[in-house]
């Protein structure tokens, strides 16, 4: 009876452990450079979330610039808006696209004069210490 017990407890407390860091995967990352006349670049990818746990992506970063965000594209009264997203709640099992006309990563202020095919990274922060990080060649899928 002591070990049944035991063995549900570590089972339970399995369950409640953050999602380890290869249960969440950033899959087909793009970075479109700025159009002409703005600054800021473009992120594009799926987040998915492997685990049968709930993540909330807190922060997000990247090797080729400064600062970046999450934001949100959406229609409001026929009118197009973008908001920025302090918090991305990705329920276990699902996935979210960033996508044009949803969600994407704003890139603002890059570090150094960037080149088409430089690799550039994204890394996103969920949890209390989860991370996962992708690369991809600057620019790469847009032309």
């Amino acid at each position: 009876m002591k070990t049944l017990l035991l063995v549900v407890l570590a089972l339970l407390l399995g369950a409640c452990s953050p999602a380890p860091r290869d249960e969440v995967q950033i899959q087909d990352l793009r970075i479109r450079p700025p159009l002409p006349g703005s600054e800021a670049a473009v992120a594009y990818f799926r987040v998915v979330n492997h685990s049968r746990n709930e993540i909330r992506i807190r922060h997000v970063s990247s090797s080729g610039f400064a600062a970046a965000e999450i934001h949100q594209s959406l229609l409001e009264d026929g009118i197009a808006k973008m908001r920025h997203v302090p918090v991305l709640s990705i329920p276990g099992g699902d996935s979210v696209d960033f996508a044009p006309g949803s969600y994407h990563v704003m890139l603002f202020r890059p570090l150094a004069d960037l080149v088409p095919g430089q690799q550039v990274s994204i890394r996103l922060e969920y949890g209390d210490n989860g991370e996962v990080t992708a690369s991809v060649a600057y620019g790469e899928g847009f032309q």
